[in-house]
């Protein structure tokens, strides 16, 4: 793993029609699961907003972390099956490092 990558944590996130949140979790879990079957130590987490928009839109939060960090194949990976899965799309990815 590339010293750039130590410690790097990774925040996609994306907004969904309200109306379609319970259509669309099991589609998230079922791809966090498959992310893990490749990465077994990935930390994954799926949050949301607490509310909607006055559009009716939820904002959803997946948040990859890793002990070594999370790496630039790992990224390139969990978007490849974001894709393939048919995951909400745009997909917004920023990545955090510690400032200490």
């Amino acid at each position: 793993m590339s010293d750039h990558a130590q410690g790097r944590a990774v925040f996609v996130y994306y907004k969904i029609d309200a109306q379609n949140s319970a259509q669309l979790l099991p589609l998230a879990l079922h791809f966090q699961q498959q992310v893990k079957l490749v990465w077994p130590d990935l930390s994954c987490e799926l949050l949301q907003r607490p509310s909607a928009s006055v559009q009716g839109q939820r904002t959803w939060m997946e948040v990859y972390r890793h002990a070594e960090g999370v790496s630039d194949e790992m990224i390139a990976a969990i978007s490849a099956l974001a894709e393939v899965l048919q995951m909400p799309t745009p997909r917004l990815t920023e990545i955090f490092v510690p400032l200490a």
